[in-house]
């Protein structure tokens, strides 16, 4: 049995269509990080190239994985997007992280409009320690008071509709895994066809000191079938996940 009749397989098991990417031959280890640096530059213009059609198969594979999947042609949309999406849940609160990506989007003013309160609790370079830890705290308290988190991401796995997001200055994994209602806005370009893919940049990023080891995958609302193997939605996470795709 090869990998992709595997992947199917476990799929078709799950209720879920299969594999939506070309997933490609059985993953290739690098014990050489040149090696791996070589690879890690082609993937990124292949995924370049690509950008258009992975966008396309993340939409369906995360429709597939359970996300409200939305699409906005521009960043200048994203905000206005959010806005209704609140609107439309009857969220008053929300919380959001440190991603450039919605600055750029402009969301604080398109909520501010629609009368959500939005925070955002980013930690300055300018604090003291104990003002740092003072932060944190009221983060921890807020982030499980509030409607909506709102985040970036750094990837999406388009074989499995997964998002990938490293917890970083700013960006606070409560945000994605505490409120009930998650959102999530992923550019063209962050789209991976698999985890193999995404294993490589890994693998050379952390070796270059580039990123740290720690890293959220998501795959849809959250979900478990530990009680009498019923499926039960929102024990450890989001009951409703969004994802607007840019581009």
């Amino acid at each position: 049995m090869d990998r992709h009749e595997f992947l199917s397989n476990v799929s078709a098991a799950l209720g879920r269509a299969g594999p939506t990417a070309d997933v490609g031959p059985s993953p290739v280890r690098y014990p050489d990080l040149a090696e791996a640096q070589i690879a890690a530059e082609k993937t990124r213009i292949d995924v370049a190239a690509k950008s258009t059609e992975l966008l396309d198969d993340a939409a369906d594979a995360m429709k597939t994985a359970g996300w409200k999947v939305h699409r906005a042609e521009t960043i200048e949309d994203v905000g206005d997007l959010i806005a209704e999406i609140c609107r439309d849940i009857g969220a008053d609160t929300a919380l959001r992280s440190g991603h450039e990506v919605l600055d750029q989007a402009r969301i604080d003013s398109a909520l501010e409009r629609s009368g959500v309160d939005l925070r955002n609790m980013t930690l300055g370079d300018e604090m003291s320690e104990e003002d740092r830890a003072e932060l944190r705290s009221a983060h921890r308290k807020e982030v499980f008071r509030t409607n909506v988190g709102i985040t970036g991401g750094d990837y999406v796995i388009a074989e499995t509709g997964t998002l990938v997001i490293h917890p970083k200055k700013g960006v606070s994994r409560l945000t994605s895994l505490a409120p009930p209602v998650h959102i999530a806005v992923i550019e063209r370009g962050q789209v991976l066809p698999s985890l193999d893919e995404l294993f490589l940049l890994e693998h050379v990023d952390i070796h270059g000191g580039d990123r740290h080891a720690a890293m959220n995958l998501i795959s849809g609302p959250s979900r478990t079938g530990d009680i009498e193997a019923t499926i039960v939605h929102g024990i450890h996470g989001p009951t409703e996940t969004h994802v607007i795709l840019v581009g």
